[in-house]
């Protein structure tokens, strides 16, 4: 059950609308059931991030971003790796991703 109640708090945000999106992201990215799954959290904050950029600009949405890119090379990943996310990464962040 641990897997399931991870992917359901990393679907919920990515599902809502937009009214209730900031309060789901924020609250999936400090549940419990995401600390074990730490790759689900990393896409989390990537999502977020792109979320941010979209609704808000591009100053809100660099501290979840670099948190992801914290997480992903922790774990050895890359953002080409998840399909169509290096795109909403600024220029200054792709650098610091190995490929």
């Amino acid at each position: 059950m641990p897997y399931l109640r991870a992917t359901l708090t990393y679907a919920r945000p990515l599902l809502a609308a937009d009214e209730e999106a900031e309060q789901l992201y924020q609250a999936a990215a400090v549940s419990s059931d995401m600390s074990n799954w730490p790759c689900y959290r990393g896409r989390l904050l990537l999502n977020h991030g792109s979320w941010l950029r979209r609704q808000r600009g591009v100053a809100e949405s660099r501290a979840p971003l670099r948190t992801a890119l914290g997480s992903f090379d922790a774990l050895a990943l890359t953002v080409r790796s998840l399909p169509g996310q290096d795109r909403v990464l600024p220029a200054n962040l792709r650098g610091r991703v190995v490929r």
